[in-house]
């Protein structure tokens, strides 16, 4: 993942640090993988609460950033209608992240244990995909 980036260029500037002409990844350009310690810039290090699990903090670092990149770009806010398909691995994230930016957030997926989990995870609106249309819905 990003490492490293110069904070000056255009694409920096714009949002988009990860098409950096600059940027390191880690375990490509950095050092970092499968250690048990790696040196780090201080602009892409968060400090991670105690009462935080690690384990469950790591995912933030991949998934987390992937899911939140894509809610931050779609410009959700709270006047907004957010679908979100498929709530596996990525898609519970996400449904956390509209509902924070203020939007009403519809969840589809074709698994109910899934549409129940992102009804708590705080979805308005749950769809299953196999029972009804989405866009129908």
């Amino acid at each position: 993942w990003l490492g490293y980036a110069c904070g000056a260029c255009e694409y920096c500037l714009s949002g988009w640090s990860t098409l950096c002409e600059k940027q390191l990844n880690t375990g490509y350009f950095i050092d970092g993988a499968y250690a048990d310690y790696a040196l780090a810039f201080a602009k892409y290090v968060v400090k991670v609460p105690e009462n935080v699990n690690p384990l469950e903090a790591a995912p933030l670092s991949c998934a987390g950033v992937t899911t939140y990149k894509a809610v931050k770009m779609s410009g959700a806010r709270s006047s907004d209608l957010v679908a979100i398909f498929g709530i596996g691995g990525l898609g519970h994230l996400a449904v956390q992240y509209a509902k924070i930016a203020g939007s009403t957030v519809v969840a589809v997926d074709l698994v109910d244990e899934k549409l129940e989990l992102a009804k708590k995870l705080g979805a308005d609106y749950t769809i299953n995909g196999k029972a009804e249309d989405p866009v129908e819905a």
